[in-house]
């Protein structure tokens, strides 16, 4: 798979909490930052970061500002 094409399953909103934190922190390990104020997710894949920023928006209430 293409770098550019990196997605997550489209039932990933089913998926429990903890999952979602462990994948969250797994790639901020590799491929993110945070600071006192912001997360910063870095990939090729836009599909990819718009699923991060939906996933902590609706299951982790926290705002996003930008892809």
């Amino acid at each position: 798979i293409n770098s550019g094409d990196k997605t997550l399953p489209t039932d990933i909103l089913e998926y429990s909490n903890d999952f979602l934190k462990g994948l969250l922190a797994g790639y901020i390990d590799t491929d993110g930052t945070v600071s006192m104020i912001n997360i910063n997710f870095t990939s090729k894949s836009k599909k990819l970061l718009e699923t991060f920023k939906y996933l902590l928006q609706i299951k982790f209430n926290i705002k996003c500002s930008k892809l």
